[in-house]
């Protein structure tokens, strides 16, 4: 039973704020609707293909920025590696063709997204979709921290009620 917290995924972030962002997205999504979101129509940025180019942004480039993410090479690389291996000889899930009927999407609706050729690669639309997807995340890294800043205030520190 969920008393107060599940998980929702993670942007990779350690901001709480972060998070209820994510959260908030899902719930308008899955309330009201995609049309109900802010950045119409969001933008998907990771790739299902298995390749190895894939594993590496995926597992390199994901856990670590700048000289950092050099200085684990060794431990990331054959990580992404072994990833990669294990992708490329899974068995894919084949679903029973009543499921596959029941969860048919039309192929006139409006909010079916493009899959990236690779991670990282969204497709928004051009220059005006990549300048909505960033004026949205900059409001929503603006508002959480602002939420972070608060919840410090409120808890201390680490943001945790003593």
């Amino acid at each position: 039973m969920v008393r107060d917290t599940f998980a929702v995924g993670m942007d990779g972030s350690t901001s709480r704020g972060a998070v209820l962002e994510h959260w908030e997205m899902v719930r308008r999504y899955m309330e009201e609707g995609p049309q109900s979101l802010p950045f119409p129509p969001l933008a998907l940025t990771v790739s299902t293909e298995t390749t190895l180019r894939n594993m590496v942004i995926t597992q390199v480039s994901g856990q670590f920025s700048g000289f950092l993410s050099i200085l684990m090479l060794p431990i990331t690389l054959p990580w992404a590696l072994f990833r990669y291996l294990a992708m490329k000889t899974c068995k894919r899930p084949v679903w029973p063709k009543d499921v596959e009927g029941a969860c048919a999407i039309d192929p006139q609706d409006p909010f079916i997204l493009e899959e990236p050729s690779y991670a990282g690669n969204a497709k928004t639309g051009g220059p005006e979709g990549d300048e909505r997807l960033l004026a949205y995340r900059e409001q929503a890294v603006k508002m959480a921290l602002e939420y972070d800043a608060q919840r410090r205030k409120r808890f201390g520190p680490d943001g945790t009620a003593a």
